[in-house]
């Protein structure tokens, strides 16, 4: 009887064991390919409530996380990431790849200061690439694993699994990079996404933010000319005081036409429109959202962050037009070109791109002089502000503010 009730616990002691080991095993699913829509702090009062993805900047900073070499501290990185996934937004890691402790081993390392204070401020005061790439490499190890969702090592009370690293922000600056030359960003690009693959194969790795086609874009010739410098799944790439609707995408697309990266989707990080001194108004800002959304999706671009709208005096309009294209096209997964009339100022004057929904649904992005004719049946069409738009005969009048027409 003893020997009976010994072997019965036995076995319920195997099989939790067994359920918990189930439990540790169990991996936490992200698609990356569904996710188009971010901003730099999605919790900002100036964004909408539907955003999926955020693009912290400074949390994945190894000189907090490793202040002393073998002593790794989460407290500041886990806490930003919980207040991320608390709202359900996906994070775009920046990997920040200095720590006082490594940098201090070159005997140059005064050398390597940055110009930025807000890099000063967050714990980083010299920017050249590791001295000691065992230890780097270690470090983006750990963090990999403590937030891929692979249920082994992962943070406590993780939901949310961080699978996009971005290696630098604009490390064409000094404030955030000492380059020194491109074949040092391209050996820090090349080891950093060798690393995280390594511990994520399916994770996402991008170059450092492009900072627009008025940035020093012979340091980003140099750096895609060379086989460490392609090391990357998509293009990491910057529009600040944008004020037209191409957002520049053009001419970047036209620059690396004739290289090797001429292929990889882009990721415009950070997207700005207007001017920061508030020469443009909300209601130009709305339309040029819209329209240079659509037209990016449609020219190589997969995923926006917008940074946030409170340097316009007023962003009701902006707020509601990004709040309404996210509602609208949120998982799309293929967009064409309809019709699309270039004029001048890199102006669209009629632009029709049609988005296709995961249910084969389709959705009308259109503006401009004329009429549209529309096909299948239509489920809704507002205006970008969310008023309905009554259209009669499937034939929609166009005009400057434009529609999102769903049909099937």
């Amino acid at each position: 009887m003893i020997i009976r009730r010994i072997v019965i616990i036995l076995i319920a002691i195997i099989t939790l064991s067994a359920v918990n080991y189930k439990a540790e095993a169990k991996t936490l699913k992200l698609d990356l390919s569904k996710l188009h829509f971010g901003s730099q702090d999605p919790s900002s009062q100036s964004m909408p409530s539907n955003l999926e993805m955020g693009r912290p900047t400074w949390i994945f900073n190894w000189n907090y996380i490793e202040n002393k070499k073998g002593i790794f501290d989460w407290t500041d990185a886990d806490k930003e990431v919980k207040r991320f996934q608390k709202k359900k937004f996906k994070i775009l890691g920046v990997i920040i790849p200095y720590a006082t402790w490594d940098q201090k081993q070159r005997k140059s390392y005064k050398e390597c200061k940055s110009i930025y204070p807000e890099a000063t401020k967050w714990g980083v005061k010299y920017v050249c690439n590791p001295v000691d790439w065992v230890a780097y490499k270690n470090f983006i190890t750990k963090i990999v694993d403590r937030y891929d969702g692979d249920g082994k090592n992962d943070m406590p009370g993780l939901k949310i699994p961080v699978r996009m690293w971005e290696v630098v922000n604009e490390p064409e600056f000094q404030g955030y990079y000492y380059f020194g030359s491109a074949t040092s960003y391209a050996k820090l690009l090349k080891t950093t996404y060798e690393t995280v693959k390594a511990e994520d194969k399916k994770a996402k790795v991008i170059n450092g933010g492009i900072a627009g086609m008025t940035s020093d874009i012979d340091f980003w010739q140099k750096v895609f000319n060379k086989k460490a410098g392609r090391k990357f799944n998509a293009v990491s790439y910057h529009c600040i005081s944008c004020s037209s609707e191409m957002a520049t995408v053009d001419l970047f697309n036209q620059w690396r036409s004739g290289m090797k990266i001429a292929n990889k989707k882009i990721w415009l990080t950070e997207w700005q429109i207007g001017n920061f001194d508030g020469t443009m108004t909300d209601s130009e800002a709305s339309l040029i959202l819209v329209k240079g959304a659509s037209y990016a999706f449609a020219h190589n671009v997969t995923k926006i962050f917008m940074v946030e709208f409170d340097y316009l005096q007023d962003y009701t309009l902006s707020k509601l037009a990004y709040g309404n294209l996210v509602s609208k096209l949120k998982n799309f997964k293929s967009v064409n070109v309809n019709t699309e009339i270039l004029g001048l100022n890199d102006k669209i004057d009629v632009g029709v791109y049609e988005f296709t929904k995961q249910d084969d649904s389709k959705v009308l992005i259109a503006w401009g002089s004329g009429t549209l004719t529309i096909g299948g049946t239509i489920i809704s069409a507002i205006d970008i502000y969310g008023n309905i738009v009554n259209i009669e005969n499937n034939i929609a009048n166009l005009g400057e503010t434009p529609l999102i027409i769903e049909t099937r």
